[in-house]
């Protein structure tokens, strides 16, 4: 190879004398034949596969939807703001270094709980002065309030991270942090603040907006229960999601290996 440091290529003399082991026209013509139909046969299942996959990723937000309808009646009416203590973290952009204490944004709410992969971090003083209005403990709701509005998360780790745009639920009056995590995922919850939210570029909801958010709740002493059986369903959604997403892995890995056994000359 040539070319200035960090700009390699490779010589056109070099490409152009290249020898590559080609198999008879012929031969050629039966591979892709080959190819085409099993690649045809792998599409038609990767489409349903994923369209399996995706069935099973809304089947527990109508399996939610069916559960809050069946108790629902009797619940008693009431405001996020009056059942939490609801907060949101800075809205302003404190100074990044390489390493300190983490900050926590929208992107890293997950459907799966908080992701710290691409975490920014700032200061200890900055990390303090944050935590005095929005400090977060163990059994808090996080939820997003910009851009892609929701993901509810549990914090379940020790939190030695500061918050930003995020809106913060501290439990109160013996409520459940996971029972609100499913409130804040359901149909109308999700359906409402959407069509509700300000912002054209980036939609947005604001503090005094979730504070007033009108919600039905059950009793406090029978959230735990309901949240035991939550549980087993959201585990059972997700068992059919793992399985459709092995099997899309699965036919990718064979679309590959057939590539490899046609240039190997191994296809039959």
């Amino acid at each position: 190879m040539t070319g200035a440091v960090g700009h390699k290529r490779v010589p056109k003399e070099l490409i152009e004398t290249l020898e590559i082991p080609l198999p008879p026209v012929e031969e050629q013509r039966r591979i892709v034949a080959v190819l085409d139909k099993a690649f045809e046969g792998l599409a038609r299942a990767r489409t349903n596969a994923e369209t399996n996959l995706t069935n099973a990723r809304e089947l527990f937000e109508t399996s939610l939807s069916a559960f809050i309808d069946r108790h629902k009646d009797s619940w008693s009416s009431t405001t996020l703001g009056e059942a939490y203590d609801v907060r949101d973290g800075t809205h302003d952009s404190p100074k990044y270094h390489a390493t300190g204490r983490a900050l926590i944004t929208s992107k890293n709410l997950g459907r799966d709980g908080l992701h710290f992969e691409k975490v920014k971090y700032i200061s200890e003083e900055d990390y303090v002065s944050i935590s005095r209005r929005s400090g977060v403990d163990k059994g808090d709701v996080l939820f997003a309030m910009i851009g892609t509005i929701g993901n509810p998360i549990v914090v379940d780790v020790e939190p030695d991270f500061a918050i930003k745009n995020v809106a913060l639920f501290k439990m109160k009056e013996g409520r459940n942090g996971q029972f609100l995590r499913y409130l804040l995922r359901s149909k109308y919850v999700v359906e409402k603040m959407h069509a509700e939210a300000k912002g054209t570029t980036q939609q947005f909801v604001g503090l005094g907006y979730l504070r007033s958010f009108p919600v039905m709740l059950p009793e406090p002493i029978v959230e735990s229960t309901m949240v035991d059986e939550l549980d087993r369903i959201e585990a059972q959604c997700r068992s059919a999601e793992a399985l459709y997403e092995i099997k899309i892995q699965d036919l990718y890995d064979l679309r590959q290996s057939l590539l490899q056994k046609a240039f190997a000359g191994e296809l039959t």
